[in-house]
């Protein structure tokens, strides 16, 4: 691109000033030389009380007043005509400007104006007398020749007075009139310093290599251009997604669409694909969603049938290395994808849970908190406590309660009185001494078998580790041997206590063989034997009994122990519950100052993000939820309606749970429920005439298992200080997209089908587009939209258009200072015109204060 450099007549300090004007290559040399240099004058000569000898700026005015210098200053005489006649002609920068602006039709939009500034302008003195000369020259031109870091801060504004940057810049602009980008190079004198700047200051300028692509870092004076010596584009590695190759392929099984034959290589910024409807714009991030597995639920995405290697996915690591996806193969791919309508599905009124679950999820929380007991144990202490009820309550033919401590009281008094039936005075004492050596022989017995079983056990424990002994020992050293185990010493004492029980039970037989005899003296008239079988057979009776009472009261024991469980269950549960608020907000708290190894521009983005909302995490107690599902366990006959009330509010009044502490009461076994004015605890209740067959287990498993359907710890969420039911449905959905970006927002790429669609337009414009301009540097971001302001003014580095001709979608992508693409923009996109407008006049002086905000 040809670059003039003019030496003006204006001297700042004790410095002459240059003048850079870049045309565009698209203007013809002949115009530059005939309608614009020669249209230039310089003075040529002067005279006493005479206007000024002017002509006009040719290269044989140059030459002539360069020989006739040489003829006045000697010192001239051994350099070229023409090298004089340059050094020393000096033009007014008003006549460049007057002839560029006044040849609209040749030059309008096809040039520019850059000042070198060869010195800090953010520390000189702006005191001197040539303030204004100065200020003039800098309010005219589009940019400064400049590598100096503080001068390049100082034409973005961030060094001028103003106590917001906002303020900052707008006070830079209202006095110099724009921002001004700084651009740097080699000021070669020589070829071996073409290309080579003073200590590697290279410029970057992010943009296509045409005058429109130079011509972006006047609208966008800081994103588009850094002077550095390595590529920027190396400042942050992220990984992205680096290309998409299509086959003309089928999309659907009808096959009445199809793509053509398409590659498109992706930028790792921002992405803006366009199109008019039915253009097949969304189709394509359906297709990339299919790939990954990350379906959107419309019909169109889940029916897409493209064939394996019809569509393939590039996707470049921070390393550089790539990697391919094909559609119908099994990919896996951690990146963020909103598809069209989620937004409007997470924050759906009616389904307030999915928002709940959505933020538990971006802060890394599951659903539920954590419980103290899986399901699997739950599940069988339900079944243990079923399984002791079913014993206690066991029944014989008449119906009795067998396994009751009262039946059992009763049934050992009427063996008793059965033995005081068939005894007399004279004998009951022989009768009572006979039934206590029964039970004695019977204990015994138990003993004996028992230490019979220990013995055997300790034998086969004995040899079966004594093997295993021997052959580790066979690998062991002599002086680390294992002894073998011997438990002779308690096999022979097993064996000696059970000859003593021998003995004794001998000696017990032998007693009541003496009590048969002690009868006979006595002459008691009747069958002896037969009396002693019926007092022996009722004790025995008696005995059994006894047995059943002691584990009847074992069973009840371990029921109630059961219950005590459940009481540990609730309080950990509880505990835990807690523990998840706690956490929830120590998540929130954290991720709102952001992590150790952010940059403070990092950290400053995500608090933006959050900085009009807050997540309060509460326990909630669902009552509707609860009764609901406790409906399915009752039995319903017992809760009939009347008159006073209606069948649910019944039911409410028996079980009495109306909050949390009532539900967590109930769980400790403490009296709750109300039966014809008498309160039960839970484990009373179970065998109460209130529910369905099933319906007691099934009345656990919703107080124990299903809990967190009715009660859990939501998060409450609050944007712009009003809760989600004061909110628009585009508040809600702006209000989760900056929860998505700020939980995570860094590194993976980011697909956003149609955010318009979800979002309020003045978030889109003041928040959206400043957030997408940010966080494209650290991620990559992709985005279908209808909406002007996302592709201008968020500056969009890739334009993607899709078409559709006869059902046939095919996709052309380039910039946004590509003449073709900029008109598809204004074509489709609706406002564009007025955002390149918007875009172009934001960094100059802003005519209302509304469009600098």
């Amino acid at each position: 691109m040809p670059n003039i450099e003019f030496r003006l007549n204006k001297l700042v300090g004790k410095r002459r000033i240059n003048f850079h004007v870049i045309f565009s290559n698209e203007v013809d040399v002949y115009d530059i030389e005939r309608e614009f240099l020669e249209s230039i004058k310089f003075v040529y000569e002067a005279e006493p009380q005479a206007g000024d000898e002017k002509r006009s700026l040719t290269k044989e005015n140059l030459e002539r007043l360069g020989r006739k210098l040489k003829k006045e200053h000697k010192n001239f005489k051994n350099e070229p005509d023409i090298v004089i006649g340059l050094k020393n002609a000096v033009v007014d920068d008003e006549d460049i400007m007057q002839i560029l602006s006044n040849k609209k039709s040749i030059f309008k939009g096809k040039y520019l104006i850059f000042v070198p500034a060869d010195e800090d302008l953010s520390k000189i003195s702006w005191n001197g007398q040539d303030h204004q000369t100065r200020k003039l020259l800098i309010q005219k031109c589009d940019g400064l020749i400049a590598s100096n870091q503080n001068t390049i801060e100082w034409a973005l504004g961030y060094k001028h007075p103003g106590k917001t940057r906002k303020e900052k810049i707008r006070n830079f602009k209202k006095e110099f009139k724009s921002l001004k980008p700084c651009i740097f190079g080699s000021d070669a004198h020589s070829l071996e310093k073409l290309f080579e700047p003073d200590n590697k200051k290279y410029t970057w300028i992010k943009a296509d290599p045409t005058f429109e692509g130079l011509k972006q870092v006047i609208y966008e004076p800081e994103e588009r251009v850094k002077i550095q010596e390595k590529n920027p584009q190396e400042f942050y590695h992220k990984p992205f997604f680096s290309s998409i190759t299509i086959k003309e392929s089928e999309i659907f099984e009808e096959g009445s669409v199809k793509f053509l034959d398409t590659s498109i290589k992706l930028n790792p910024n921002l992405v803006a694909i366009i199109g008019g409807r039915g253009t097949g714009k969304s189709l394509l991030l359906d297709a990339v969603a299919k790939t990954f597995e990350k379906e959107p639920k419309n019909e169109r995405a889940q029916s897409i049938s493209i064939r394996n290697d019809d569509f393939v996915v590039s996707y470049e690591k921070t390393d550089g290395t790539k990697i391919e996806y094909k559609i119908q193969e099994q990919n896996v791919l951690d990146y963020l994808h909103v598809y069209q309508g989620k937004v409007k599905d997470i924050v759906d009124p009616k389904l307030p849970e999915h928002l709940d679950s959505e933020i538990k999820g971006l802060l890394n929380f599951s659903d539920v908190p954590q419980r103290p007991f899986s399901e699997e144990e739950i599940n069988r202490l339900i079944n243990e406590i079923f399984e002791i009820k079913g014993f206690l309550e066991k029944k014989d033919s008449n119906g009795n309660l067998i396994n009751s401590l009262s039946f059992i009281e009763q049934e050992i008094g009427k063996k008793k009185k059965l033995i005081n039936n068939i005894t007399t005075k004279e004998n009951t004492e022989l009768i009572e001494k006979y039934s206590a050596n029964l039970k004695l022989i019977d204990k015994v017995e138990k003993m004996k078998e028992n230490l019979e079983l220990l013995s055997k056990e300790l034998v086969s424990f004995q040899e079966e580790k004594n093997k295993i002994i021997e052959e580790l020992n066979k690998e062991l050293s002599s002086d680390n041997k294992l002894p073998l185990l011997d438990f002779k010493f308690y096999i022979e004492k097993i064996l000696s206590i059970n000859n003593n029980n021998n003995e004794y039970l001998e000696e017990i037989r032998n007693e009541n063989k003496n009590i048969k005899d002690e009868f006979r003296k006595k002459g008691i008239i009747g069958d002896i034997s037969t009396l002693l079988e019926q007092v022996k057979k009722y004790q025995e009776e008696i005995i059994d009994l006894e047995n059943r009472k002691d584990e009847v009261i074992k069973k009840e024991k371990d029921l109630m122990q059961k219950f005590s469980i459940i009481s540990n269950f609730v309080e950990k549960l509880v505990e835990s519950y807690n523990d998840y608020v706690i956490n929830v907000e120590r998540s929130w708290n954290y991720l709102k100052k952001g992590k150790e190894d952010w940059t403070e521009e990092q950290k400053t983005l995500v608090e933006k993000l959050l900085s009009d909302i807050k997540v309060k995490p509460r326990i909630s107690f669902d009552n509707k939820i609860f009764y609901e599902k406790l409906k399915k366990c009752l039995n319903l006959r017992m809760f009939q309606s009347t008159k006073e009330q209606n069948q649910e509010d019944r039911i409410k009044e028996v079980f009495n749970i109306h909050s949390e502490e009532d539900f967590i009461n109930l769980l400790k076994n403490k009296k709750m429920i109300n039966i014809n004015s008498e309160k039960f605890s839970l484990s009373e209740i179970l065998d109460k005439n209130l529910f369905v067959k099933d319906g007691t287990k099934d009345f656990l498993k919703l107080l124990l298992i299903e809990t967190s359907s009715y009660w859990n710890v939501i998060s409450e969420v609050y944007y712009k200080s009003k809760s989600l039911s004061q909110l628009s449905v585009g508040m809600k959905g702006t209000m989760y997209i900056c929860l998505k970006l700020a939980t995570d927002p860094f590194i993976k790429p980011f697909i956003f089908d149609q955010p318009e669609d979800d979002l309020d337009n003045d978030f889109i414009m003041n928040n959206l587009v400043p957030i997408f301009r940010k966080i494209k540097k650290y991620r990559q971001v992709i985005i279908v939209t209808h909406n002007a302001n996302l592709v201008v003014n968020a500056d969009a580095e890739q334009i993607i258009v899709a078409e559709n001709n006869n059902e046939c979608i095919s996709y052309k992508a380039g910039s946004l200072e590509n003449p073709d693409i900029r008109n598809e923009i204004c074509k489709i996109l609706e406002g564009g015109e007025y955002a390149f407008k918007q875009r172009e006049r934001k960094y100059s002086f802003p005519i209302q204060k509304e469009e600098v905000d």
